[in-house]
């Protein structure tokens, strides 16, 4: 049983900032994708809801704003987790975000232990490395066999039953 990997998608025209999310992403071993424009992340938003998505408000074409406004429209992402960051810091560009459901609006610099909270905050990795996402497959597969063990010790007969069963339920 493989457990899939949270998905982080970071949407900046920054080819630095990129190249920054990618080193943080790889260190808590989660998958990456990174577009330099709104247009080239469509080809992969058009079919995958990220665990998170990092939106810059200003790049060309298309900023942040206009953007998400377009992805909320659609069920898909009507309500993807997003962080908006922003090299200005204006309370209207705050809510402007706010309105359009965006978590966190964060204003540059960003260092790799901001970038890391949010995602733990978000996404709940805890820095899992490589190796502790093989024991989270493990773990849940192991708690769904616990979980049918007690489903079948609890709908067995009464005379089946000891004082207290492996659930932990006094029969």
């Amino acid at each position: 049983m493989e457990t899939q990997k949270p998905t982080i998608v970071l949407v900046d025209d920054s080819a630095a900032m990129r190249a920054f999310f990618e080193q943080v992403a790889a260190e808590a071993a989660l998958v990456f994708h990174a577009y330099e424009s709104a247009e080239a992340s469509l080809s992969f938003l058009a079919t995958s809801r990220p665990s998170l998505l990092f939106l810059n408000v200003m790049m060309p074409n298309k900023d942040g704003y206009t953007f998400l406004r377009e992805l909320r429209r659609h069920e898909l992402h009507a309500n993807t987790p997003t962080v908006m960051i922003s090299s200005k810091d204006y309370a209207q560009d705050r809510t402007a975000a706010k309105e359009l459901g965006v978590l966190e609006f964060v204003a540059k610099p960003i260092s790799k232990k901001a970038i890391r909270s949010l995602i733990e905050k978000y996404v709940g990795t805890q820095r899992r490395t490589k190796r502790t996402w093989a024991s989270v497959a493990i773990l849940r597969a192991w708690r769904s066999a616990a979980a049918i063990i007690c489903l079948c010790a609890t709908a067995a007969p009464a005379s089946f039953h000891s004082a207290k069963n492996s659930c932990g339920r006094v029969s």
